[in-house]
């Protein structure tokens, strides 16, 4: 998630990287929580480069909306159409580092 204000620190993980509280919601699904990295220019954050990355990104594909909250010393709300992702799943993929198996 790509943010206009500077994402918020809240942490760290064993590999001392900072991290941010994300709160995500699919379409009327249940809120789930976990940390996110933030990059290294502070503005994004998500799950880079990793497994949950794909996991995360393959769970869009058969939701309409995303809600995202990422908390730290502010909070950040943000609302996402993301109706018709699976046609641009690969491209995303690709620019978090990741193969998304299974989708063309």
């Amino acid at each position: 998630m790509n943010w206009p204000e500077v994402v918020s620190y809240d942490g760290t993980n064993l590999m001392d990287q900072p991290k941010t509280m994300a709160a995500w919601k699919l379409d009327d699904g249940p809120i789930k929580t976990n940390l996110w990295t933030i990059s290294d220019t502070g503005t994004a954050a998500g799950e880079f480069g990793s497994r949950s990355a794909q996991k995360l990104l393959a769970s869009f594909l058969s939701a309409r909306r995303l809600v995202v909250r990422l908390s730290g010393r502010m909070t950040q709300d943000a609302v996402f159409s993301i109706d018709g992702i699976s046609e641009v799943a690969p491209e995303v993929a690709g620019a978090c580092g990741i193969a998304l198996q299974g989708v063309r």
